[in-house]
């Protein structure tokens, strides 16, 4: 795979408009993910050879990363949403797409759901269960193109109840999403696995305006 034919030119780059930026690095975390998972896949079955081959990749399309983005969060952005959550090292992808969103004034949301998590298989959708991934890349289409989940937490108590079907799950989902995206009006209860005696709750995080035009160089 030549992930250098995906580099944008600099003359791409400063076309590119702020909220374009932030779809492309959803699209391009959501790549990072997929070979990052293959590979570990066949370092488990021993394919060694193949599994370097998809580091190199993952590497590529890391560059294309930093690229893309030249913006760091803030201290403001940090107090909001915490240090210890946008700092992690495995947190690179969502950093940016955070600090990206904090600058062009998009809005930083809290989403707690209640659903049934089974596993990943064919008949989850019959038994009314579903994958933590496949739930989420459910929400990631409903906000799509004006939002984008950052990442899953375990709400507090998350394990509710242990069914024969699965784990009834209480989880928060940390959301960027644009001014103009009605989050409160999208159909959460739509998305299989939610259980439907549980509530739906939004919650906006205040994140005051800072100097968000950090360029990353300066970041550890």
């Amino acid at each position: 795979m030549n992930i250098h034919r995906a580099t944008p030119t600099p003359a791409i780059m400063k076309s590119l408009k702020t909220t374009d930026i932030i779809l492309r690095l959803h699209l391009l975390r959501k790549i990072s993910f997929l070979m990052h998972a293959e590979q570990s896949r066949l370092l488990a079955v021993g394919q060694q050879r193949m599994a370097r081959i998809f580091a190199k990749d993952e590497e590529e399309v890391e560059a294309l990363r930093t690229q893309l983005s030249t913006r760091i969060p803030d201290p403001f952005l940090l107090a909001a949403l915490g240090s210890e959550r946008l700092l992690r090292t495995d947190r690179k992808w969502e950093s940016s797409i955070a600090a990206e969103a904090s600058y062009v004034g998009w809005k930083f949301l809290v989403l707690k759901a209640t659903v049934k998590l089974g596993t990943p298989s064919s008949s989850a959708a019959l038994n009314g269960t579903t994958t933590l991934e496949h739930w989420q890349n459910s929400l990631d289409d409903l906000l799509w193109p004006r939002g984008v989940v950052l990442w899953a937490e375990s709400d507090k108590g998350g394990l509710l109840e242990q069914q024969a079907t699965g784990l009834v799950w209480r989880g928060t989902w940390w959301v960027v999403a644009s001014p103009g995206l009605a989050w409160s009006e999208l159909p959460i209860e739509k998305i299989p696995g939610w259980v439907p005696e549980s509530k739906v709750e939004w919650r906006v995080i205040e994140v005051p305006c800072g100097n968000s035009n950090q360029d990353k160089t300066n970041q550890v």
